[in-house]
């Protein structure tokens, strides 16, 4: 088995003991809602006090983000002037450059 196949199968098991985990650790936590509130609402997602904690984090990543995202749009300008004007390559369209964006077309 590959390094690559090991660590996939590696990060499954992880992902599968890590959401029996949490499942099992909500389903026994107390106290419960009733039948119908719980058909009526997502009690699994009701723990806002948590996520209220990480507003700040959230809201700082949020930003990093957004901001790293806006940095390339100039970037590509520039490389799109470089490339087309610069270069003089045509703007022509290329099959394979879809498998930049999904291998499995290969």
């Amino acid at each position: 088995m590959t390094v690559a196949a090991s660590l996939w199968v590696f990060a499954v098991l992880l992902w599968i003991v890590l959401i029996c985990t949490f499942f099992a650790a909500v389903t026994v936590a107390e106290p419960k809602p009733s039948l119908e509130v719980a058909i009526n609402r997502f009690w699994l997602l009701v723990s806002w006090e948590v996520l209220h904690d990480f507003q700040p984090f959230i809201g700082g990543f949020t930003l990093f983000f957004w901001a790293t995202g806006t940095w390339w749009i100039p970037l590509l300008v520039i490389v799109g002037f470089w490339r087309h004007v610069v270069e003089r390559l045509p703007v022509t369209y290329y099959p394979h450059y879809w498998l930049d964006v999904d291998a499995s077309l290969a």
